[in-house]
């Protein structure tokens, strides 16, 4: 099972590559796009109001389109994009859903959360032991200011 999981993987792998580059031959096609589908959700780039994006990379079009919300994101952490009120943004970001089917509609059928695999990664990141959180965390184990 785990072999097949790493070639699907591989696969999509590839895939996501083979659509960067493809959008990255049609940068206007795919700026217009990604920029058509915030507008539908009342969010403008460039805009005034507090919601609206700023973008200081035209890269994130292509990084949306290609990865959509973890790219978005990623992209955010970057500082590609800005925005003042980012609470309100996500708000018709998820309301609105932006992301969903943005450009390839395979997209949806390439969730690579399996249920062997959220219990794999919950034992990983929440069965860590007391050592650990006593490393951080002070001496009756609260976490403080």
């Amino acid at each position: 099972m785990n072999v097949l999981f790493e070639i699907v993987c591989f696969f999509i792998w590839r895939l996501k590559n083979i659509e960067d580059f493809i959008y990255w031959l049609i940068p206007n096609y795919i700026t217009n796009l990604v920029k058509r589908r915030f507008r539908k959700a009342d969010i403008l780039i460039d805009g005034s109001r507090e919601w609206d994006i700023q973008v200081h990379n035209e890269n994130v079009y292509r990084r949306t389109a290609v990865y959509g919300s973890l790219g978005f994101g990623e992209a955010y952490m970057e500082r590609w994009w800005d925005c003042d009120d980012l609470e309100h943004l996500s708000y018709l970001i998820f309301r609105r859903k932006v992301f969903r089917h943005l450009l390839v509609p395979h997209n949806q059928f390439f969730n690579l959360q399996t249920q062997t695999l959220c219990w794999d990664v919950g034992k990983k990141h929440y069965s860590l032991g007391n050592d650990f959180f006593a490393s951080m965390l002070d001496p009756t184990m609260n976490y403080s200011c």
